[in-house]
């Protein structure tokens, strides 16, 4: 047991050295996916502090990554501020939002909670695509900022922060009230745990982190559109990531990035017209065959024999 977990430590100090260096070797190429690839986990990790650790499952994530995205471009924009103002500026936006919003949306649960959070995204890119002050419809240019080995290292460094924070948050006593929170809120309640401030405290972390890779995407791609800013598809994504890799794991999400994008480039490489058919399908079947996540089946690998992925094949009828 103790030389499983040296290894599974091991692994994890390799990677992140690799990690590190890469862009002194990487090309152009995988640069890219790469910076695609944290910055998805970021996101993915930041749904999954609410979604894995509360099963409050939020389809609203994507108002604060584009809240993220406009604060980028309207402070450098409009008022000239440098780039790491601007993200002081997304995390204080943040915590206004949230405190503003928690009283209409924890009052909600299940579906409600779903759809409510999902208006409120909606609701927030259709006023600013109305207002001339962020561009309408248009949208906001700001200056480009060529450098993707600063926007690796950025986003790498916001992943090794969130993940770190999880791995700690695990540990500590604060994790209890979310578990208590996740298993049955009402009982918590009559223990005397106030799960609203669990709540706002945990969705202030998750939209922090969101809003951050917005505004660092943002000043990455040079501008910003209604559209692009509050996509809801990222919003799918990320839920699709974190159970892909592991609901309510430290690593599950970042693995899930991983496999998602890299399955988008070989479907969207080989089956260019219907590769969202084709991914779609893997993944319902990946899902299937591996319900708790692909990080259970790595850190249970030797556990698992020959038979398990036969035997939920046959009991899904795939």
């Amino acid at each position: 047991m103790k030389n499983l977990k040296l290894f599974k430590y091991s692994s994890y100090v390799l990677i992140l050295i690799l990690l590190i260096f890469l862009p002194s070797y990487a090309p152009d190429v995988l640069m890219q996916f790469s910076i695609n690839v944290l910055l998805s986990s970021v996101l993915a990790q930041s749904w999954n502090i609410i979604g894995g650790y509360t099963n409050y499952v939020s389809f609203g994530n994507s108002v604060f990554y584009g809240l993220g995205n406009y604060c980028t471009a309207i402070t450098i924009k409009r008022f000239n501020f440098s780039f790491g103002i601007s993200l002081i500026f997304s995390i204080l936006l943040v915590i206004f939002f949230v405190i503003f919003i928690r009283k209409f949306i924890f009052r909600l649960k299940g579906q409600y909670f779903a759809i409510t959070t999902l208006a409120i995204s909606q609701i927030t890119m259709l006023i600013l695509s109305k207002v001339k002050f962020t561009g309408k419809n248009i949208g906001l240019i700001i200056p480009e900022f060529n450098n993707d080995t600063f926007f690796y290292e950025i986003y790498l460094l916001l992943l090794i922060i969130i993940t770190l924070n999880i791995y700690f948050l695990t540990k500590s006593k604060f994790i209890l009230g979310l578990i208590a929170i996740r298993e049955n809120e009402e009982n918590a309640i009559a223990l005397g745990i106030n799960t609203n401030f669990y709540k706002t405290l945990i969705l202030i972390f998750s939209g922090t982190f969101v809003a951050l890779a917005g505004s660092v995407h943002a000043y990455w791609v040079s501008f910003v559109t209604p559209d692009s800013a509050f996509d809801t598809s990222l919003n799918i994504k990320m839920i699709l990531m974190t159970v892909l890799g592991g609901l309510g794991t430290i690593i599950g999400p970042i693995i899930g990035s991983f496999l998602f994008l890299f399955l988008s480039e070989i479907m969207v490489n080989n089956f260019t017209g219907i590769a969202n058919i084709f991914l779609g399908f893997i993944i319902i079947i990946l899902i299937i065959i591996m319900p708790n996540g692909f990080i259970k089946i790595f850190t249970n690998f030797h556990k698992i024999n020959k038979n398990y992925f036969i035997k939920k094949i046959k009991k899904n009828k795939l």
